[in-house]
């Protein structure tokens, strides 16, 4: 069953078989007929454009629109106020392959089951990509880090689905000029596209850069630290592996100025992908293809930065730092733009959010809800929001509007790192989540226990993820950047 589009708007459609330069590569006749099979029936004609981006490892709160006081995102920015911007999203996971299968299947973690490693998403598990290319559309991918490789399960759905990870052998900490920047996505995405592509299109952009190694353009680096020299050896993960907790069995304590510098080239490394979204948007709207368009800009996790004691906590901590993720909705037409929306959201609310706009049902499958109702000044429904990580520690986290609860169970003796059991903070007078009160408020942690147990106990019955063979080669490289377990 189909939702009625919200309002009909005229647009452009190119011809059904017309094949776009940047197609050449893939082979005319392929191409004429995945354009002829995604051509828009008359029901399809109103559907706007869906523009998705992901910026791997963006704290929300280093961006202007979020309050940070450094420039670090003036192109976000502008977007932000043309748009809708969600200032309470949880994603649901702390690492990259978890969060990112949760964003396309609207799946909790534990109900999608790509919580580790070696597996790939189940094919009776629909995903956002599978169910536009269903309803009309024309639907492309551009990723740049390994765990959204298509064996995982992400390639479904795609036209076309272009992978631009690092040649093999190159995955390592001392290897990082080898993950591809945003300009040189960018370039590809614009080569790729050639005059444009059948509308209705779906498009989504990951985009590395602010992850480890922090390695900006110097200009840019030097926009937050005027004395950088292009040395940024102190940016790379292996030089910061001995202040990266649960990695050393005493970690060390970064020194102040050593920290500032890190955190002006991770910033650094902000502004320069803040450019390239200027730039790729540029690209797009001299192609005609922001014309009608729902544009959604996320992130999967941010980053610890030493709030906790850690350089790195993606993986291994559900912190705010790590959670809180940037939401900016941009509505076809400047519907609700500069528009602010507090209520708790997850990352899964992100694809039934989209669906709903283009008229279409979501599927029964999906744990996420609209966020429409929120945007529209509905009262808010959701009063809890959950995320988890099994990755090197075994995390589930609960929040309400005021308190959180984090529960830990270390997964190996081998680790040096122990958290504690439980953790409960008060975040609307510690939102940095320094003052553990646990066995000071034990009313609200039982109540939180209560609802954080019951979440856990809801794994759907037709979660059936398949297994994947990762080779020596795949392990040891993976290993090396600390993404594989000795599980």
């Amino acid at each position: 069953m189909k939702r009625a589009p919200r309002a009909d708007r005229s647009r452009r459609v190119a011809s059904a078989t017309s094949v776009p330069a940047g197609f050449a590569l893939l082979g005319q006749g392929v191409v004429v007929a995945i354009l002829a099979a995604c051509s828009p029936g008359p029901s399809e004609l109103s559907r706007p454009n869906v523009l998705l981006i992901s910026v791997d490892t963006l704290r929300a709160d280093h961006l202007g629109c979020y309050g940070y006081e450094r420039d670090t995102s003036p192109f976000l920015d502008s977007l932000a106020a043309q748009s809708v911007v969600f200032d309470s999203v949880s994603a649901q996971s702390s690492w990259t392959l978890t969060s990112h299968m949760s964003l396309f299947t609207s799946r909790y973690p534990h109900n999608h089951g790509i919580e580790g490693l070696g597996l790939a998403l189940s094919e009776t598990v629909p995903t956002l990509a599978q169910v536009l290319k269903q309803e009309g559309y024309t639907t492309l991918g551009f990723v740049t880090w390994v765990f959204l490789a298509e064996r995982f399960g992400f390639g479904r759905g795609y036209d076309l689905y272009r992978q631009y990870t690092p040649p093999q052998g190159k995955l390592g900490p001392e290897h990082g000029e080898y993950v591809m920047r945003a300009d040189e996505v960018v370039d590809r995405i614009t080569k790729t596209l050639g005059d444009g592509v059948d509308a209705p299109f779906f498009l989504f952009v990951h985009l590395f850069d602010p992850h480890l190694d922090y390695q900006p353009p110097l200009e840019h680096a030097r926009r937050f630290d005027p004395q950088a020299t292009g040395d940024f050896t102190e940016g790379r993960h292996a030089t910061l592996v001995p202040y990266i907790t649960g990695v050393q069995p005493e970690p060390q304590r970064i020194a102040p100025e050593m920290l500032e510098r890190v955190v002006a080239l991770y910033d650094g490394e902000v502004h320069f992908t803040d450019t390239q979204l200027a730039r790729l948007f540029d690209v797009l709207e001299a192609k005609g293809m922001l014309d009608d368009t729902l544009v959604v800009f996320t992130s999967d996790h941010g980053e610890e930065l030493d709030d906790h004691g850690s350089m790195e906590g993606h993986g291994w901590t559900l912190y705010e730092e790590v959670l809180r993720v940037p939401l900016i909705v941009k509505f076809p037409a400047g519907q609700h733009a500069g528009a602010r929306v507090e209520a708790l959201a997850e990352s899964i609310d992100i694809a039934p959010t989209i669906l709903e706009v283009l008229g279409i049902e979501a599927p029964e499958s999906f744990d996420g809800k609209s966020l429409i109702p929120l945007v529209e000044g509905e009262v808010p429904t959701r009063q809890l929001s959950f995320s988890s990580s099994q990755r090197f520690i075994s995390r589930w986290s609960v929040r309400t509007e005021k308190h959180k609860l984090i529960r830990s169970k270390t997964k190996s003796a081998h680790l040096p790192y122990h958290p504690p059991e439980y953790e409960l903070f008060d975040l609307s007078v510690d939102p940095t989540e320094q003052m553990d009160l646990y066995s000071s408020d034990p009313d609200t942690a039982r109540k939180l226990r209560l609802f954080l147990d019951a979440w856990i106990e809801t794994r759907r019955k037709d979660v059936s993820s398949r297994k994947i063979q990762l080779d020596d080669r795949q392990q040891e490289r993976l290993r090396a950047l600390g993404y594989a377990s000795d599980e």
